[in-house]
């Protein structure tokens, strides 16, 4: 009975776990360049042996190895990465990665902005603007964000992860001093298992043992 009840346990929990998938490519950045990402104005992607790498990029947590450095070496327009993904059949998804965002800002008037945004169209159409950091004179930002959303699974869209360092005002303003630090970034989903059909005849298996278990049992008794 012990073996049936242990057999049958597993089977129900193969049946109810989820899958998780990715949905960027090269979101740690490790292949030393911007493979899978668009971007535009000032983007390399560099690591602690850069030269002229700011001391505080350096002594960040969360940027290990590889990572996007974004509106570095440039005072003016804007600088940022990309990347397109589709969802579908998901039932969450989670937004996560680090950013270390270094300002300096000498325009009483208007902000250096870091702007990390995901937008979705499809059945779903809106953004979401997960970080927004304004600068105000020199200093630092740095973190993790991570949250996650729950999704209707019937749903499907294209989605786009951003980031993006500007004075506010647009390419006209120029004046940007600051820089950003992106790396670890994932767009991960969770989605039930279907079944496969080896899967439920192993399930069937199992629920037929136990009837014949304690039918047998009941006889023993009687």
């Amino acid at each position: 009975m012990k073996k049936l009840l242990i057999f049958s346990t597993f089977l129900v929990f193969c049946f109810t776990s989820s899958a998780v998938a990715n949905l960027l490519t090269n979101g740690d950045f490790e292949t030393g360049d911007l493979t899978g990402w668009d971007s535009i104005g000032a983007v390399s992607v560099v690591d602690f042996a850069t030269p002229s790498l700011p001391d505080f990029l350096a002594s960040v947590q969360g940027m290990d190895d590889n990572f996007a450095l974004i509106g570095f070496g440039t005072g003016s327009g804007v600088s940022g990465i990309s990347q397109d993904f589709m969802v579908s059949g998901a039932d969450s998804i989670t937004l996560e990665f680090n950013y270390a965002f270094d300002f300096l800002d000498l325009n009483p008037v208007l902000d250096d902005t870091f702007l990390a945004v995901t937008t979705v169209t499809g059945d779903i159409v809106g953004s979401v603007t997960m970080l927004d950091l304004s600068s105000s004179l020199i200093g630092a930002d740095f973190g993790t964000y991570s949250q996650t959303f729950t999704l209707d699974p019937s749903w499907m869209f294209d989605g786009e992860m951003s980031f993006t360092l500007s004075e506010v005002g647009g390419f006209l303003s120029g004046g940007t001093l600051s820089f950003v630090g992106i790396d670890n970034v994932s767009v991960t989903t969770t989605t039930a298992p279907v079944p496969e059909p080896s899967t439920m005849l192993l399930m069937g298996a199992g629920i037929v043992g136990l009837l014949t278990y304690n039918r047998r049992r009941s006889k023993a008794k009687s």
